[in-house]
């Protein structure tokens, strides 16, 4: 039997235990076999004659304009039919878009992960989060181009190909830790395999 390394074993005892094993801290150490196993998804997929009605409201929206209402409404369908799903803490410049050198070393393993054979033909959101500090249209803003940052990079140094890949911004619209709007955890950029 494979020994776990310590940090997988941490994330097991967490998920058996009902916590949130997803937490930002916690990608930063994730080797590639790690992240792609947290976004397989959770059951087989097995063909269907009958069409997901999520998954087909879900390809309407991405396929046109995303406004505020979209926004939320994805938000709402791939928490509902929970899909797998990562939050990353990946740094930025202050009031930028730029990607700080640190977090290169988890985007890499990110892409590794997405080019595993179990994920190399799985589509992805790529959705930025913001605290609420700022006004909301700023932050929108701000998410959008970060995400879309992220998306770049893993094309551009990875050669992912862009049609896996939506990036999104949510800005506060979907913060982690509601209680504080100002916490840490809401700033992320969230890594959802779609069906």
């Amino acid at each position: 039997m494979r020994l776990l390394k310590p940090f997988s074993a941490v994330l097991l005892l967490a998920a058996s235990l009902g916590f949130d094993a997803s937490l930002s801290m916690a990608q930063e150490q994730m080797s590639p076999e790690e992240i792609e196993a947290a976004l397989k998804p959770k059951k087989p997929l097995t063909r269907s004659l009958k069409a997901d009605p999520k998954k087909t409201e879900l390809d309407g929206i991405l396929s046109r304009s995303i406004g505020v209402v979209e926004r939320k409404k994805i938000v709402e369908i791939t928490k509902e039919a929970d899909y797998p799903s990562l939050d990353f803490s990946i740094t930025f410049g202050f009031d930028s878009a730029e990607i700080d050198g640190k977090s290169f070393k988890v985007l890499d393993s990110l892409a590794e992960a997405l080019k595993s054979d179990g994920l190399a033909k799985a589509r992805f959101l790529i959705n930025g989060h913001t605290d609420a500090k700022g006004s909301d249209d700023y932050n929108l803003d701000l998410s959008q181009r970060r995400a879309n940052s992220v998306a770049q990079y893993l094309m551009a140094q990875h050669s992912i190909d862009g049609s896996r890949l939506k990036a999104i911004g949510f800005g506060e619209t979907a913060l982690k830790d509601a209680n504080d709007g100002e916490a840490p955890a809401n700033r992320r950029v969230e890594i959802v395999n779609l069906p």
